[in-house]
């Protein structure tokens, strides 16, 4: 295959806009309040929140954010997540309203799929005398119409429509009135019912597959599970076998506490699925540590690729916008007098410490090959155009207007870009 450059010049646009319809795996009801006038003040905004769980992965929780003009001066997503159950239970959040606030965002906040339910908003704000009082908020039992103005799918200012989460105001069982707020999804991937597991290397993966044809493995980035290719699944698998893959530790999937978490393992746990399912060779198709993984994957398993979609990967931690930021997240999580293991935390010391890979070592894949990033990645540039200039006659897409989440913020042009790929793979066999 004749190695060229792919760059695209023109226009991109992120499907996350205002007022567009959009695919993803959480949503969010919300509104703002105008706070310019309590600056220096505490205040505290409570719900009480249920939910009909369908999977480990379903959360819902309350979250608050207050905007001032350059970016944002408080920012809490987490009351009640992991703690919502099938009880109304009320949840709150707490915080003082900064110097150059402007707006007090705050609402619904939902993950995955489920059956969510809130009721009874209250949004209250200190007093000349010291006391928190309620201010007024618009339909906070949600008893009146659903189009009535105040609350909007999305995060305030970015509004945008799910297509994938059902909003409504239910009659069922409300936690206070005659109504409530009802949050319903039950097609994201990740958490369905063909979900199946197999046992490799010391874990146990979750894997989901779709379409029929040959076989296309999904690998995805550091902190995120099957459901970051919410927008790829049904594209691809109206050609291809599509395999989506929980790594361990993450979505499903299990983690083996005592054993240093790297790439390189990584890959044998993918090499390990594939031959567990029987898959001689699959296309692979990564993203971030997805990316360094099938970089790996075709280096030490080059019998397992047919061929390889890399986006935004690094072969060692320099090559990260932001290495010294993690360093500092690091050393803070050190500090600390009491340590429990977190995935959280073991990804982050395991982008710092690997891949430690050499550019020349990617000399020897063999398998047809397209590096991806975009132009505002947290991959350097430089870094990724010297990963495909490592690989004999791979072929290079630094996308403008995108970045790291391309697959999630810029889906179309990334999947066009891969399947364009993918084609002129099966014309050159």
């Amino acid at each position: 295959m004749k190695r060229f450059i792919l760059i695209f010049i023109g226009v991109l646009t992120s499907t996350i806009l205002h007022g567009k319809e959009v695919k993803q795996d959480w949503t969010s009801y919300a509104q703002s309040v105008n706070v310019k006038q309590y600056i220096g003040k505490r205040f505290a905004v409570s719900a009480a929140i249920r939910m009909r769980k369908v999977s480990p992965a379903s959360k819902a929780s309350l979250w608050v954010r207050i905007d001032k003009n350059d970016g944002y001066n408080f920012f809490k997503n987490d009351a009640g997540y992991g703690k919502v159950d099938e009880d109304w239970k009320h949840f709150k959040i707490e915080g003082v309203i900064q110097e150059e606030s402007s707006t007090l965002n705050f609402g619904a906040l939902c993950f995955n799929n489920g059956d969510y339910f809130f009721d009874d908003f209250e949004l209250k704000i200190e007093n000349d005398s010291g006391q928190l009082v309620p201010v007024e908020i618009k339909n906070e039992g949600f008893e009146g119409s659903k189009n009535e103005e105040g609350w909007n799918e999305g995060i305030v200012k970015r509004k945008f429509t799910t297509s994938n989460f059902k909003i409504s105001y239910s009659s069922e069982n409300p936690y206070k009135g005659n109504f409530s707020l009802r949050i319903q999804a039950d097609s994201i991937p990740g958490n369905m019912k063909n979900g199946k597991y197999v046992k490799v290397n010391g874990v146990r993966l979750y894997y989901e597959e779709y379409g029929e044809g040959e076989p296309l493995l999904l690998i995805h980035g550091n902190g995120q599970s099957i459901s970051a290719f919410i927008n790829q699944i049904d594209i691809f698998s109206k050609k291809y076998r599509v395999i989506a893959l929980d790594s361990r530790g993450r979505g499903n999937s299990s983690i083996n506490e005592s054993e240093q978490l790297t790439y390189t393992l990584q890959a044998k746990d993918t090499k390990l699925f594939l031959d567990k399912i029987g898959i001689e060779s699959a296309h692979i198709v990564g993203w971030s540590d997805g990316g360094i993984i099938g970089l790996i994957l075709a280096m030490k398993y080059p019998e397992k690729v047919k061929s390889l979609v890399s986006m935004a990967a690094n072969v060692f931690p320099e090559g990260l916008v932001d290495l010294d930021g993690l360093k500092e997240i690091v050393a803070k999580e050190d500090t600390k007098k009491t340590k429990k293991y977190s995935i959280g935390s073991e990804l982050i010391r395991m982008m710092i410490h690997y891949p430690q890979l050499k550019f020349e070592d990617l000399s020897t894949i063999k398998a047809p090959t397209l590096i991806i990033a975009g132009d505002k990645d947290q991959i350097k540039t430089s870094h990724t155009v010297k990963i495909s200039e490592a690989i004999k006659e791979s072929q290079l897409a630094i996308l403008p207007n995108t970045d790291h989440y391309m697959p999630r913020s810029s889906p179309k042009i990334f999947n066009e870009t891969v399947l364009r790929f993918l084609e002129t793979v099966n014309i050159s066999r």
